[in-house]
Order: structure tokens, then sequence, then C-alpha cells
């Protein structure tokens, strides 16, 4: 363990540098490039891990990669641009910032992992760029002020509860590259009125848009095969599932429940 001006870090064999802890108590934070001369390549995990007092960082150039945990429960940062170096961003990066409004993610990023954003209630918007190709299990999940993400044709895996409880978000543009909607990836999207699901969607698994209270119409296209359990659970205001290219469910994989309480009437279209 090395300390210095409150950074504490480590040094690899090629000489990059993690930073591993704040013992500082600033609420502006730069990060340094160098220390010792030598690269500042990594954020560690848990490095500002409940820091509640800070407001904002900067991070260096220099950085690759945001660890998991990194800035967790920091419920004071409003906002945060993440440097065009950054290739990853770790497992509850920025868990429950409660301030956190605004992220810039930049197109050096190629994955999102799992439960990075969530429970950021006041962030608004994110565009992801066309360099990601995954995001992880739960990763804008609570996000409760989402109203529009933009998602790109690059991105091939979205996880399970991705974006469940973003209660504010009125559109999903489920890009056509996806082929997999998972279990509860959309559950409880209060505000969603209505979708459409891309042509390179196979499968749609269980609870996928469970509780979306205010969706009234929804066109499944003749690329799904298979309809998990309880999809459509709880969605109230469902008035038709139009299925396109398709004269009747035969050729679909149904479990019983898959539409469970909700009434909306099927309709086939060519």
């Amino acid at each position: 363990m090395m300390i210095s001006n409150d950074f504490e870090y480590e040094q690899n064999n090629s000489g990059n540098i993690t930073i591993t802890h704040y013992h500082g108590k600033d609420t502006n934070i730069v990060i340094p490039k160098e220390i010792n001369g030598k690269n500042v390549t990594s954020i560690g995990e848990r490095t500002f891990w409940d820091c509640i007092n800070l407001t904002s960082i900067t991070i260096p150039n220099s950085v690759t990669s945001i660890g998991d945990e990194a800035f967790g429960l920091c419920y004071g940062l409003t906002n945060i641009t993440i440097p065009n170096s950054v290739t990853s961003i770790g497992f509850w990066a920025f868990l429950a910032c409660k301030n956190l409004t605004s992220v810039i993610i930049p197109d050096s990023v190629n994955s999102i992992s799992e439960m990075a954003f969530h429970d950021c209630p006041k962030l608004t918007n994110i565009i992801i760029p066309n360099s990601v190709t995954s995001i992880g299990h739960g990763a804008f999940s609570s996000c409760k002020s989402l109203t529009n993400i933009t998602i790109p044709n690059s991105v091939i895996y979205i996880g399970d509860v991705a974006f469940e409880n973003c209660q504010s978000l009125t559109n999903i543009p489920i890009p056509n590259s996806v082929t997999y909607i998972r279990y509860g990836t959309f559950r409880n999207c209060e505000s969603l009125t209505n979708i459409t699901i891309p042509n390179s969607v196979t499968s749609i698994g269980y609870e996928a848009f469970e509780d979306c209270s205010n969706l009234t119409s929804i066109t499944i296209p003749n690329s799904v095969t298979e309809i998990d359990k309880w999809v459509f659970n709880g969605c109230s205001s469902l008035k038709t599932i139009i299925f396109k290219g398709r004269k009747n469910l035969n050729e679909i994989s149904l479990n019983p429940d898959w539409k469970d309480d909700c009434e909306a009437e099927i309709l086939f279209e060519p």
C-alpha cells in the first residue's frame, strides 16, 4: 500500500497505478493522471465507496477501467464525465448515487456491468454509445426519473431486470441486434404506452413487461417463437397484442400463463 496526496494506490508489474482508496474530505476531487511519473490507469474496487459528501470528480484520460462499487453510495455526486479512455464500467460502480442527474458515457466503453447505475433516482437521460455490446443485469434498474434512453444496434445483450422500475421511461428503442428479452427487463415501467419488438427477437422471458400498467398495445413480430410466463401480468391498460406476420399461435411456444390476468385482445396482421 502506498499513499500520495490522500490517494491510496497500488502499482502493478508494468508500472501502472490503480487508485484503491481516498482518505481526504474534499467534495470536489481531481484524480491525478500520474503519481510519481507513473500513469493512473484504473479506479479500483470501492475506491470512493460511501463518500457521501463527494459532489464532483474529474477522471483523467489515462484511466481505462472503473472498478466494482467504485462510486457506490456517493449520495452527493451530481454529475460525472467518463473520459474516452475508459472501456469498462464495473459492477455497482455508481450504485445509489441518489443525486446523480447526468452521465456521459464515451464511445470507448464496450460493457456496462451489472447494477452499474442501479437506484440513481434523479438520472433523467442516458445515451449509450455504439461501442457498447452488453448492458448487464439491473444496470439501470430503479432509475425512476429516466425518461429517455438511446440503445444502439451494437448492443446484443441486455441483462435481466436491466430497466426494471424505470417508472418515467416513455419509450424503449429495443435494438434490432437483441434476440432475447430477458426476465423482468422492463418490469414496472409504468409510463410505457406502446412497444414494437424488433424482428431480431426470438424469445421473451418471464415477467419481461410485468406491471407496465399504462401499456396499451404491443406488436410482436413473427421472429418470436417463445413467450414465457407472466410476460404481461399486471398490464391493466393493455388492449391489444398484435402478432405480426401470423395467422394463429400454433407455431409459438406459449407458457399457459403468458398473459395471466391481462385481458388484451389478440390480433393477427400480415
